[in-house]
């Protein structure tokens, strides 16, 4: 069977800067691939170039065996991506799902289409009526995400779709999307930070490190411009904040420092300290053989992980939307002194 898509000689630069190198990457027909990688591994700019937002600064990307860039208008629009941090025109809900409708021509039970979106990421139909600054992020996320589905993709690519709305959505969202496949014959491409997510629904996980084909280390890595003091490693955060680490015991500084989920430890905000960072629980959810959870964390730009057991959530309620303080616990970093990005690509 000819590959959904086939990539060859990839290189794809910012300001001069190669973000993306991958000789050679197949991805089959009628599955689910997930993309996995820390920050900064180059997941989102490789999810932009399979949606055909740009094209790639050298190299061939074959959908299914045509050149992307010889693509016609109606193949393009068989390709929907919903971006990490996604955006609504401004009218309503239902003028929203429209939308797209309107652009491929699909006018014929499209009352009908709206409401099976919404209900699919758990919306009433009501909400059509809503407008779009009467949204929360995480409904924002959800609309989104029903105006993708509305168009019945044959291919759907989805940057951290789940990122920043509460369990129960996320649990909606995530059955919408399987949907999608299973009545449609969608092949999806998905990158997020659930990694236990993607290890039960993905045929195919691909990693990413340093923009290559890779197999990521598990837990948080972190890449950056580091400056070593006083034997401490700091980086500064998009937010503002500064992530300071203990120097490894070398001259120079690895480009990428591995904290394991657990050395983040988390307190309340009232019992926070100056030198802790802070930042906003997204997800919460069952660690695999064990009765801790796994709290996923947005930190200034940053998607990290962490560990912490069962009553220690509820009794300090570490809950989605929860901003909480986080020390990093000298023991649990680590500095790779290279990462072999040669590997097979699937792990």
């Amino acid at each position: 069977m000819i590959p959904l898509y086939e990539l060859e000689g990839i290189r794809h630069r910012y300001n001069g800067n190669t973000v993306l190198r991958i000789d050679h990457l197949a991805i089959e027909q009628d599955g689910i691939t997930g993309l996995l990688g820390p920050n900064g591994a180059g997941k989102s700019t490789l999810l932009a170039l399979l949606a055909l937002v740009w094209p790639p600064t050298t190299g061939t990307i074959l959908c299914r065996g045509r050149d992307s860039r010889q693509l016609a208008p109606g193949e393009r629009r068989s390709i929907v991506f919903l971006p990490q941090d996604p955006w609504l025109l401004r009218r309503s809900v239902a003028a929203n799902l429209a939308y797209g409708l309107a652009l491929r021509g699909l006018k014929e039970k499209q009352d009908a289409r709206i409401e099976e979106a919404l209900d699919m990421v758990g919306l009433p139909a009501a909400f059509g009526e809503r407008q779009w600054y009467q949204l929360s992020g995480g409904e924002a996320r959800r609309v989104a995400l029903a105006a993708r589905l509305v168009l019945r993709p044959a291919i759907l690519i989805l940057d951290e779709p789940t990122a920043g709305v509460d369990e129960a959505s996320a649990s909606l969202m995530v059955e919408a999307i399987l949907h999608a496949r299973q009545a449609w014959g969608t092949s999806l491409i998905i990158a997020s930070h659930d990694r236990d997510w993607l290890n039960q629904v993905c045929d195919r996980r691909i990693g990413l490190l340093q923009g290559r084909l890779g197999s990521p280390l598990p837990g948080n890595l972190i890449s950056g411009r580091w400056k070593m003091e006083s034997g401490l490693a700091t980086r500064r955060l998009p937010g503002g904040q500064h992530l300071v680490l203990k120097a490894p015991e070398t001259d120079t500084l690895p480009a990428w420092a591995h904290i394991e989920p657990g050395a983040l430890q988390l307190h309340r905000l009232d019992k926070a300290t100056r030198q802790d960072l802070q930042g906003t629980v997204i997800a919460v959810r069952h660690q695999p053989d064990s009765g801790d959870l796994i709290l996923d964390l947005q930190v200034s730009g940053l998607c990290l992980q962490a560990t912490a057991a069962a009553d220690q959530v509820r009794t300090n309620n570490f809950w989605p939307g929860t901003t909480v303080g986080i020390t990093v616990d000298p023991a649990g970093v680590h500095w790779p002194d290279d990462i072999d990005s040669s590997k097979n690509p699937s792990d």
